[in-house]
């Protein structure tokens, strides 16, 4: 970085005071404050007449005239800038005067490529980074003579400091499944130094994954690597970075984005089994995504073996969304299912069905395997049993048996061992995909054993008709549980569907 030196100034030496004596002699120094780089040469002018070979601060004037009496010695201009290069913030004003002195007094103009002139204060409103570059200020003085302009000038490199514009490089452009994919950060900005903060994956507007879960992929917070990507992986990568200057709404950090779209064959997401009532119609829907969209001319549907093709059954393609697993995240997505429709559902038309899916050239088959079996009651509750018992109360379990097809209700009987009352009960609909499943029966009589039976139903019926030789669990509050020994000795007949209250 160079600076000027300061402005001069001619002054009397005091090794030689006025009055100043004709015959004698006088001595005049100048001085200026050094700049960088730190030798200053200075030039005398007499009456406008270079004084030739007077280079030093010093000029002494020997054997005075009259003639000397109020003679001008001039100089030419010297400029002051202040410091450079000097640092603004894009959006923001900025000032620099410029002060130059000389004798006779000069005229300063600051000059740009962008302005040809701005006075001798450069200012600068709402500064854009394309401000950034050289400033010239320029000084002259006109002087009488043959010196004719005295001129001089000094550049101030303004540089314009921004928040970066951050992008994100992916490699390859193309991309299918079971590839590896290189993603890099880049940013641009001034000053040029940056921290990077990461990755995070998003679909679908829900984050999938952040810099913690790519702790294992991240060559640095700048680099993110892939291997072997699925449709897991697919969404927008976010990255950002910042290099200490903030955005005009004060935001440090700024972002950069690129979609990652793989191809890849059809992922299912349906249940393997579905029920259907006999000589009915039952209509069997399997979503599915695949990228780029499965056509019809790619799908078929075999029978027990995958090399049977059946052609007489309806198969259909719709679109519908579809749940789809992102790492954990279960997010519904633009999807398609297949649809195939058995009439006059008959024990011909029960088994296991595979239907295959294929969606781009090259690309790899997809099956799925399902089983449509004959839908009715529920099957019986399995291990019935005492979970916790206190002094007034009696908590069983069990676990649920195949719900025939539909949604089943859980009714829990009890009452006091060997009493004559009715039976009392409390009853649970069943909740999908839940196994297990516990009642509290409350308000009870402490130091008393009571009976409890279990069954379930659904639109179909009971999963059985009457408790004949049905065994109870007989428990005691405030005691231990025991499974019984005996028969229960009573025939009870339930209705095919029972609803208590």
């Amino acid at each position: 970085m160079s600076d000027p030196p300061s402005a001069p100034g001619i002054y009397v030496s005091t090794s030689t005071p006025f009055p100043w004596i004709e015959g004698g002699q006088g001595t005049l120094e100048c001085t200026s404050q050094p700049g960088n780089p730190p030798t200053i040469t200075y030039q005398w002018i007499r009456e406008n007449v270079v004084i030739p070979g007077e280079t030093g601060n010093s000029l002494v004037i020997t054997s005075l005239t009259r003639n000397d009496n109020r003679k001008s010695y001039k100089y030419r201009p010297v400029i002051y800038i202040g410091t450079t290069p000097a640092y603004v913030h894009e959006t923001k004003s900025f000032e620099r005067p410029c002060t130059a002195d000389s004798n006779p007094t000069p005229v300063i103009t600051w000059t740009s490529n962008i302005n040809p002139s701005y006075g001798a204060l450069l200012r600068l409103v709402n500064i854009m980074r394309n401000q950034t570059g050289p400033f010239t200020c320029r000084a002259y003085a006109q002087s009488k003579g043959s010196h004719g302009l005295f001129t001089n000038q000094a550049v101030l490199t303004l540089i314009v400091q921004y928040p970066p514009s951050v992008n994100v490089i992916l490699s390859p452009s193309s991309i299918k499944e079971g590839q590896d994919v290189s993603m890099t950060c880049l940013a641009k900005g001034v000053p040029d130094q940056y921290v990077y903060n990461g990755w995070t994956q998003i679909y679908r507007n829900q984050i999938i994954r952040s810099s913690n879960a790519f702790s294992t992929l991240l060559q640095n917070k700048r680099n993110l690597t892939l291997l072997g990507v699925s449709y897991k992986d697919m969404g927008t990568y976010r990255c950002s970075a910042n290099n200490g200057i903030p955005d005009k709404d004060g935001n440090p950090n700024q972002t950069g984005e690129k979609d990652l779209d793989i191809k890849f064959a059809a992922v299912f997401n349906s249940p393997g089994t579905f029920y259907s009532e006999l000589n009915k119609t039952v209509e069997i829907k399997i979503p599915f995504l695949a990228n780029p969209p499965v056509v019809r001319a790619n799908i078929f549907l075999t029978k027990n073996k995958i090399d049977q093709i059946i052609t007489g059954i309806p198969v259909a393609l719709r679109n519908r969304n579809v749940d789809i697993n992102y790492y954990g995240k279960v997010i519904k997505v633009n999807g398609q299912e297949v649809v195939v429709t058995l009439h006059s559902f008959s024990s011909k038309l029960q088994g296991n069905y595979t239907i295959g899916v294929k969606n781009f050239q090259g690309g790899s088959l997809s099956t799925f395997v399902f089983e449509v079996i004959p839908s009715g009651p529920p099957e019986s509750p399995k291990n019935f049993g005492v979970l916790s018992v206190t002094s007034s109360s009696i908590t069983v379990k069990w676990l649920r048996g195949f719900n025939g097809g539909h949604q089943q209700t859980f009714v829990v009987l009890y009452q006091e061992k060997d009493s004559k009352e009715n039976l009392l009960s409390q009853k649970i609909t069943e909740e999908e995909n839940r196994e297990s499943y516990t009642i509290a029966i409350r308000n009870l009589m402490p130091q008393t054993e009571y009976d409890f039976w279990i069954y379930s139903y659904n639109i179909k019926g009971n999963d059985s008709t009457e408790f004949t030789n049905v065994c109870p669990i007989a428990v005691k509050t405030e005691g231990m549980y025991k499974y019984c020994t005996s028969v229960l000795k009573i025939k009870m007949t339930i209705p095919s569907v029972i609803y208590f209250n």
